[in-house]
């Protein structure tokens, strides 16, 4: 049974901050429904990757599944729920930049998908653009002096405009 791990709090015992508002716990591994016979025979981690496991292809051993078709649906409806999670996770974090994000941004958003761009690419190059923009925001502030505002200039990028900085 998992425990709970708290995180640990800033400070000596005696602070008066807040308890944290959710519980985090360890993650586990990913379990695999059927292990394939070679990581049963041998009591090993099997990923249940097909054709051949992980396990499997290291050793360059043959993988061989010892399963029913009601194992075999199993594992497929495990598999497409995981995609699944992965495609609504992507479609959420592009709503959320939508949100988030300037009118002109969101525009250039849209557009870029009634053009017929990949959500998902379209979310990589999104997060890509911010993780960009954070770096250089960060890496200015550290290694420049304040300077007067004609000095800060935004340039487009090829993949989003990014946000400017300003104080």
């Amino acid at each position: 049974m998992n425990a709970p791990q708290l995180p640990a709090l800033p400070g000596s015992g005696g602070s008066d901050t807040p308890p944290p508002k959710s519980i985090q716990y360890s993650k586990r591994g990913k379990i695999t429904i059927v292990a394939c016979v070679s990581c049963r025979r041998r009591k090993t981690k099997c990923d249940g990757r097909r054709p051949i496991c992980s396990q499997c292809q290291g050793r360059s051993g043959t993988c061989h599944y010892d399963m029913s078709e009601e194992h075999r649906r199993l594992t497929f409806l495990r598999e497409n729920v995981e995609h699944l999670a992965v495609e609504k996770n992507t479609l959420e974090s592009l709503i959320s930049s939508l949100r988030s994000d300037s009118v002109e941004e969101a525009l250039e958003v849209l557009r870029r998908l009634r053009s017929g761009a990949e959500p998902y690419v379209l979310a990589q190059q999104i997060q890509a653009s911010q993780s960009l923009a954070q770096v250089r925001l960060d890496s200015s502030s550290s290694h420049r002096q304040p300077s007067s505002s004609s000095d800060r200039s935004c340039k487009p990028s090829s993949l989003l405009p990014l946000v400017c900085s300003h104080p």
